[in-house]
């Protein structure tokens, strides 16, 4: 599957199952769920600092008003919807530690860079499973003649 439909998938499902997944979400009032705020502005701040050095920065590579950005989401008054969620994906964030992962640890370069690797080697095994296939299906063919 490629990488960018994978996270598209990723989400999909975390938007569909913000409002039941105790696994996701932190509780908040009753039954129902919603991410915490407080920790994803805090998040978010973390990932644009390292990745960007200035939130201004951030924010153009977002493409939203820095205004817009500290207004709205590193105070904690919203959280990303959609459309942000993929542009943050886009830009390296790992949506998942953005909404529930491990809140001491910033995703790095790196890890993209590994990803990056898996799916290199991915598709050369894919390559190479492919060409042992092929191989496999001529010894077939000349030994049913």
């Amino acid at each position: 599957m490629p990488f960018v439909t994978y996270f598209t998938l990723v989400i999909i499902n975390i938007c569909h199952l913000s409002i039941n997944s105790t696994y996701l979400m932190k509780p908040y009032g009753g039954s129902s769920t919603v991410p915490d705020r407080k920790e994803v502005a805090r998040k978010l701040r973390a990932f644009g600092e390292q990745h960007y050095g200035t939130m201004k920065d951030f924010a153009a590579a977002l493409g939203m008003n820095p205004v817009t950005l500290h207004s709205g989401y590193l105070n904690s008054r919203s959280l990303p919807g959609p459309a942000l969620l993929v542009k943050l994906m886009r830009l390296g964030c790992d949506i998942h530690w953005l909404l529930a992962g491990d809140a001491r640890r910033v995703p790095s370069r790196n890890d993209d860079d590994r990803a990056r690797r898996l799916e290199e080697e991915n598709a050369r095994l894919r390559s190479l499973m492919r060409g042992s296939i092929s191989q496999f299906s001529q010894v077939l063919n000349t030994t049913a003649v």
